[in-house]
């Protein structure tokens, strides 16, 4: 019985969790000096010149039934300065862009009834204002953009993975990825 229980502790500690968001489930956070795949290749401005200095946000979130998510919906916010969603996936597929003009975007609605769908918003940041190593986690604010009397402002663990790509979507179980809450 107590082999059993360890093991279960184990378990679910290495399966991680999830992070309570408005309008769902964040399952995974990280920062990563590499841009996510496919990006440079897109044909809009705010992805050809790319700056060296520049850490990626990548926040996967999993919806409530009956919730949409869109580009402009959420910002990192550090030291007083948003840093604004730039483009958004569903569960991996490709991605869809906020233009630098903040006129062309799309709004994803997410299927009701629970199908399941993990939604990842990529964010860019300063390199500078992360300060964490490798392996370590940095807690950035997440701010709704949307006006409504319940929104709140979140603080989220972001793990630094370095230069790594980002976790796919597709890998990340529906139970999260994300640290416990001490």
């Amino acid at each position: 019985m107590r082999i059993f229980l360890v093991l279960l502790l184990t378990a679910s500690f290495l399966c991680g969790g999830t992070v309570d968001f408005r309008g769902g489930k964040v399952l995974c956070a990280e920062l990563s000096t590499t841009a996510p795949s496919g990006m440079k290749q897109i044909k809009a401005p705010v992805f050809q010149d790319l700056p060296t200095d520049a850490v990626f946000a990548s926040l996967t979130f999993l919806p409530d039934e009956d919730r949409s998510i869109s580009i402009h919906d959420y910002a990192i916010t550090i030291f007083g300065k948003n840093y604004h969603c730039i483009a958004l996936q569903k569960d991996g597929s490709t991605i869809s862009l906020a233009s630098s003009a903040g006129k062309n975007w799309k709004h994803i609605e997410t299927p009701a009834f629970g199908s399941q769908k993990r939604y990842t918003l990529i964010f860019m940041l300063d390199r500078k204002e992360v300060v964490v190593k490798e392996g370590e986690y940095e807690k950035l604010t997440v701010k709704p953009l949307f006006h409504s009397a319940s929104t709140v402002e979140e603080r989220v663990n972001f793990k630094y993975i370095g230069p790594k790509a980002f976790t796919s979507p597709k890998k990340i179980p529906f139970s999260g990825l994300m640290p416990e809450k001490k």
